[in-house]
């Protein structure tokens, strides 16, 4: 919709130099396009062997297969962990497609001869859109249970199984479709990829442009937006993991791709020398000074968000007495209840759990595999470096209580402010009315000004290693205290690359000629 008042009208809005502009419209997308495939590759099973377990007198893989065998095999417990199935779950409430809601109302307004402001507001409103989270998740809360026992308790994620002297000889985990078979738990599927729809997000923002038409030889163009892009998710664009499963809510915050200030200024003036111009300085002289023309670009824009994450095990081991054993740099020592160590790669027997640790459940229903979980932030302590070489101070950051998620929001933080000055010349050489000869000089970045991309936010798992024998390895990190940047990682919240690193926006100074026959 369009409309300006009346050209026969005086005053400032009046006389044809006003127009008011508005639209709206409905907008729908397919979502993931893979999601109208991926229900039949999830009925897939595939399955090797190393030997043939249905034909014993047959080669390693015998087709066609004894259904009845296959069967029969498939349905021992026993065998069960030889399946390999590549599941996805779906909401029966999954809808298709996306929707958007996109408004805009405009105010343009020639303030003088050649030059045009005009003030926008740009909304959008999305819906339905693209959700993802896990199922088969790890059940909630731990016991433990001796191995005399004749089979695992049921409704516990983590459970200990403990010999005569109280030491946990094994630690297994149960998930929702986990097979109990005595006191072993069978995995026959990992975690499920679990997809839904209903996310929303929003995006509001003010458009302000400033031009100037081709006036006494000078062009100007300039564009300023303040903007704010906020939501659950941003839809199939993202794609990513719910960071608490079955709680999209905990994942409200800015999107990846919020901008909150956004400037460009582009200006190009055709110098007033040479030939019909103001100043003429003769054949020789118009032919070295006239054809000129000067031109400029500003970019400029504040940072992207950040999302900072952390690496959580599903699972670790807790000290549960009042003190438990522990070695750390060479001094025999105790370790308080509550101390939270990794949990061994090897527990049996032979090599049990020091005394009075126990495995617990650590990031409540798991979802190791996607690797979204956020760390908690430490109170007081500024998450901003911002020197010449760290953006993110890892002391900020704190591991979760074991059974807790992390309070950082989604994208909470921001990277680097993004500007750059280029600057042009361009000179003519005429060789008749309609043909001339360009020689172009282009510089990027002038100043050479650094534009660095997002660090690394990615925190290790620093929790302590330990041994049967009560050895703690390397670091002593425990939740609540913040990360060093050796505990953190060595790249982590280091401004190591620029934005790009070939000719144009983002570049390092770099220098471009052209020659360029125009007819």
């Amino acid at each position: 919709m369009t409309w300006s008042p009346s050209p026969n009208g005086s005053g400032f809005f009046g006389g044809g130099r006003t127009v008011l502009r508005g639209g709206f419209g409905i907008f729908y997308g397919p979502g993931q396009t893979e999601d109208q495939i991926q229900p039949i590759e999830s009925d897939r099973v595939s399955s090797t062997f190393s030997s043939n377990p249905i034909f014993p007198n047959g080669p390693a893989l015998a087709f066609p297969l004894d259904s009845n065998a296959a069967v029969a095999f498939f349905n021992n417990p026993a065998n069960v962990n030889t399946r390999a199935y590549q599941p996805r779950a779906y909401s029966p409430d999954y809808k298709i497609p996306e929707k958007v809601y996109q408004y805009t109302f405009s105010l343009q307004q020639e303030l003088f001869s050649g030059t045009v402001l005009t003030a926008a507001y740009v909304g959008s409103q999305g819906r339905n859109l693209f959700l993802r989270s896990i199922a088969n998740k790890i059940l909630p809360g731990q016991t433990s249970v001796a191995n005399t026992a004749s089979a695992l308790p049921s409704g516990f994620g983590v459970v200990n199984v403990t010999d005569a002297n109280g030491r946990v000889i094994a630690v297994r985990t149960v998930r929702e479709f986990s097979v109990i078979s005595g006191l072993n738990a069978l995995n026959p599927y990992a975690e499920v990829d679990y997809k839904t729809s209903g996310g929303d997000d929003s995006y509001n923002a003010l458009q302000m442009t400033l031009a100037r038409r081709l006036t006494s030889g000078l062009t100007l163009n300039s564009q300023y937006t303040f903007s704010r892009s906020f939501g659950n998710t941003a839809g199939s664009n993202e794609a990513r993991t719910a960071a608490v499963p079955d709680n999209f809510e905990a994942d409200r915050g800015y999107n990846n791709f919020d901008v909150r200030h956004t400037f460009n200024f582009s200006a190009l003036y055709k110098l007033p020398f040479g030939k019909g111009t103001g100043h003429e300085f003769g054949d020789i002289g118009n032919a070295l000074l006239g054809g000129w023309e000067i031109g400029g670009i500003v970019n400029a824009r504040s940072g992207l968000p950040i999302e900072v994450g952390i690496t959580r095990p599903d699972v670790v081991i807790q000290c549960a007495a009042a003190t438990c054993p522990a070695t750390i740099n060479g001094v025999v020592t105790t370790v308080p209840n509550g101390f939270v160590a990794q949990l061994p790669g090897t527990i049996n027997a032979n090599s049990p759990l020091p005394v009075g640790f126990v495995g617990v459940v650590n990031t409540p229903g798991g979802g190791a595999s996607r690797n979204v979980r956020r760390p908690n932030i430490v109170p007081g302590v500024d998450p901003y470096l911002n020197n010449d070489r760290s953006l993110i101070n890892p002391a900020a950051f704190a591991i979760p209580l074991p059974g807790q998620f992390g309070d950082l929001a989604r994208n909470a933080l921001r990277g680097p402010n993004f500007k750059q000055f280029d600057l042009v010349f361009n000179k003519r050489f005429p060789i008749t009315e309609t043909t001339n000869l360009e020689f172009r000089t282009e510089i990027f970045n002038i100043f050479n000004n650094a534009n660095f991309a997002l660090p690394s936010t990615t925190l290790n798992n620093a929790l302590p290693t330990i041994t049967s024998a009560g050895v703690v390895g390397t670091t002593n990190l425990q939740p609540g205290s913040g990360f060093t940047q050796s505990q953190a990682g060595g790249t982590f919240g280091l401004l190591r690359q620029t934005v790009e690193r070939t000719v144009g926006l983002g570049t390092n100074r770099q220098i471009q000629f052209a020659l360029r026959l125009n007819f």
